[in-house]
Formats: structure tokens, sequence, C-alpha cells
């Protein structure tokens, strides 16, 4: 195998990597929180589980989107890791409702929801996405930190530092 092939193979395994990092990260963060307000807006149960189903497949699929679109976002808005708190929330959440609203109106509509779920679930989920997305962003960047792939916006600690959280609380 020779260098060009050796990087594009090295390039293809990180770019896994990174889809099922965010992938896991997003289900584990997103899909308590989706099904609660899924049951709230009035999908039955048979309709909850057809969303987060649905969710999981457009999660894994569409990261290898989603993730990019992210880093690609906010290096327009020109927000990284030294920019303040409130920029990469800007960031985060922009970048959720983006990707999010489609992503999720598609979910929505596999799981045949009515036009008044629509009208209901639509506005709460946009509104729980710029509460939210912040959040997701610094959990999502912890994850890829662990699983030792190159996080978005919160740098942290080098790779391979699994201990920051504990360390900074005892530093306090």
């Amino acid at each position: 195998m020779d260098e060009r092939e050796k990087r594009y193979a090295s390039s293809w395994r990180d770019r896994a990597k990174i889809v099922l990092v965010d992938g896991t990260s997003e289900t584990i963060f997103y899909a308590p929180i989706m099904a609660t307000l899924e049951f709230s807006i009035g999908l039955e149960p048979g309709q909850v589980l057809k969303t987060r189903i649905s969710s999981l497949i457009m999660t894994y699929t569409g990261n290898l989107v989603r993730g990019k679109f992210r880093e690609q976002w906010a290096s327009f808005l020109g927000v990284n890791e030294h920019s303040s708190g409130i920029a990469k929330y800007i960031a985060d959440s922009t970048a959720f409702l983006i990707y999010g609203a489609v992503s999720y109106a598609t979910i929505l509509a596999l799981a045949g929801a009515e036009l008044r779920q629509y009208l209901l679930g639509m506005p709460i989920s946009l509104a729980m996405g710029i509460t939210t997305g912040r959040a997701f962003g610094w959990f999502n960047d912890h994850s890829r930190r662990v699983c030792g792939c190159e996080p978005v916006l919160s740098k942290g600690k080098q790779k391979g530092d699994y201990n920051f959280i504990r360390l900074n609380l005892l530093n306090r």
C-alpha cells in the first residue's frame, strides 16, 4: 500500500469513527428528550417507536453530513475553541436549527404524524434545540475527546486525558 492509499484508509477510518461517536452521543443525549416531546404532542407509543427507529437510522447516516456541517458552520461563523461561550452557543444552536428542522420533519413524516402533531412538535423541537444546542455541542465534543477524536468547539484537555472533569472539580 503506497503512502496515498494509507492516508486515504486512515482518513476513512477516522471519519467512520467520528460518525459512530457523533451518532452515539446524539442518541444518548436526544433520544429521551425527543421521546418525551413526542408523547407530549400526542404520538401513540407505536409512532414514538417509529420516530426513535427513524431517528437512529437518520442519525447514523446523516452524521456523515451533520458532524461536518457543525464543523463548517462554526468555521463559517468564525467560532472556535477560543471563542466566548455565547459565540459557541450561537454556533451550536443555529447549526441545530438548520440541520435539525429538516431531519426532524422527516422523522415525524416517517412516523405518520398528523398535521396537528407537526404544528405542535416542530416549534417545540426547535425551541428545545435552541436551549440544548450548546449543551449537546459540549457533550458531543466530550464524547469525541474521550473516544480519541478531534472535538469541534470544546477542546478542553489534550487527547487522552480522560480525567479532566474529576481534576477540574478537585482543583476548585
